[in-house]
């Protein structure tokens, strides 16, 4: 079982925490619902939102006939849900987190974090404006290779760091309804090509290179390049 510890007291883990999920026929049912939430033995997941009913009861169902609301509002204003993991597109993250945290409702939101920094910033000042927790869904920076990438970094072994690049390149097979682009040979998938994906893949790398070398990019080129501001300087 996994447990979630990060920013919450032994009090709060001892807790079982009530999950909500907007947008919830995409990424969050292919990976995050059943890879993150479902193994997690402080976690509960109790409704779901989409706009799209017919493939929303199909997803409520497959995780035991959960609630389900076609109206974002209806699940943020849910007595019942304690933290949202929103999933929708990019566009919609900044009104969605600012209505969860005033609804008082701690928030796991998807990458990348804004369409431009004022909104970032803004969603960082309601969150802590309403005391409520707030992170982005940057798991690439737990993974094993990337920390043992970093230890080498850090105790020297590398010798010493002058520049750092990172680059994302992954294959998917044929999925409906998303931004991703196919190509006519081999039916392989190249989710870098397509322009929707752009801020996505750039901002993982960028995530990445942050936490393994440490150094924070420039706000102005940063969002210039992937329309992110999720490597906000110690707000990460």
């Amino acid at each position: 079982m996994i447990r979630i510890f990060a920013g919450f007291s032994r009090e709060e883990v001892c807790m079982s925490v009530k999950w909500g999920v907007i947008g919830a026929c995409g990424i969050a049912d292919r990976r995050t619902i059943p890879e993150g939430i479902m193994p997690t033995e402080n976690a509960q997941l109790v409704a779901l939102m989409d706009i799209d009913e017919v493939r929303l009861k199909k997803v409520a169902e497959k995780y035991g006939g959960l609630k389900y609301y076609t109206k974002e509002d209806d699940l943020i204003n849910d007595p019942d849900v304690e933290a949202i993991y929103i999933a929708t597109p990019t566009y919609l993250h900044h009104p969605q987190v600012l209505k969860a945290a005033r609804a008082g409702k701690h928030i796991l939101c998807e990458k990348p974090m804004a369409m431009n920094l004022n909104q970032a910033e803004e969603m960082i000042r309601v969150c802590e404006e309403n005391k409520v927790k707030f992170t982005l869904d940057y798991m690439m920076r737990y993974h094993s290779h990337h920390h043992k990438i970093k230890e080498f970094i850090d105790d020297g072994t590398l010798g010493t760091l002058v520049m750092g690049r990172a680059q994302l390149t992954c294959w998917y097979p044929p999925l409906e309804l998303t931004f991703l682009f196919k190509s006519p040979n081999l039916n392989l998938i190249y989710p870098f090509i397509a322009p929707p994906a752009k801020p996505l893949t750039n901002c993982f790398s960028i995530k990445i290179n942050k936490t393994i070398t440490g150094v924070t990019a420039k706000r102005e080129a940063a969002v210039r390049y992937c329309h992110c501001t999720s490597h906000l300087p110690t707000r990460s």
